[in-house]
């Protein structure tokens, strides 16, 4: 798949947030909730895993709260350098995620819920080049995904006049490994794309 085309089925993907239902942002606990109202969210998790480089992962969410649930579209890029590489060659994943949020408990403290969408894979045009001197030859492509997820909101916290959630969560997605057709490096021959997370946020999204 070429650039132009992920960047072409990104657009689409933000084209078709206005017509989702999705969540609100985090605001004050008195604030009255504006239901029906297309919001922003942005932010940025640490990623680790054996064979690539630590990086960080920014991540946009587009969110809408209706009156019994929630939907968020998300995008996340995560770009994967490889370990003993000559020239920084890198994976990049996109994620795109169609989530659905629902509230339980007293107060709302508890949320859970699942997400579709789908991983794009990209490899730099130096891995490429680097792949053939070794009889691989690297395709981009797309395979699709799932999430389940469930979280408890622990409090509030103020910074700069503006409230965030500080809520525990775990976080699972699912999806097929992306082959490599040969082995690339530390990266071995194969992409895992799915992960559980348990861990602190400051977003329910």
């Amino acid at each position: 798949m070429k650039l132009r085309s992920v960047f072409s089925l990104a657009i689409f993907f933000l084209c078709l947030q206005s017509g989702f239902a999705m969540e609100q942002k985090a605001e004050p606990a008195k604030a009255k909730v504006k239901l029906d109202k297309v919001e922003m969210d942005w932010g940025f998790s640490y990623f680790r895993l054996n064979g690539y480089r630590d990086s960080l992962e920014p991540r946009v969410a587009f969110i809408k709260r209706k009156s019994r649930y929630s939907e968020v579209i998300e995008y996340s890029w995560r770009p994967m350098e490889i370990y003993a590489m000559p020239h920084k060659e890198r994976i990049d994943r996109i994620r795109c995620l169609f989530n659905r949020y629902y509230f339980s408990g007293p107060r709302k403290l508890i949320f859970y819920g699942f997400g579709v969408g789908g991983n794009i894979v990209l490899f730099n045009d130096r891995l490429k080049d680097w792949a053939k001197t070794r009889g691989i030859s690297l395709r981009d492509g797309v395979l699709g995904t799932g999430r389940l997820f469930v979280g408890y909101k622990l409090r509030d916290f103020t910074f700069l006049k503006k409230t965030y959630p500080v809520v525990v969560r775990v976080d699972g997605h699912f999806s097929q490994d992306y082959k490599f057709g040969g082995e690339l490096g530390r990266a071995g021959t194969r992409l895992d794309l799915s992960e559980i997370r348990l861990g602190l946020n400051f977003s329910i999204e």
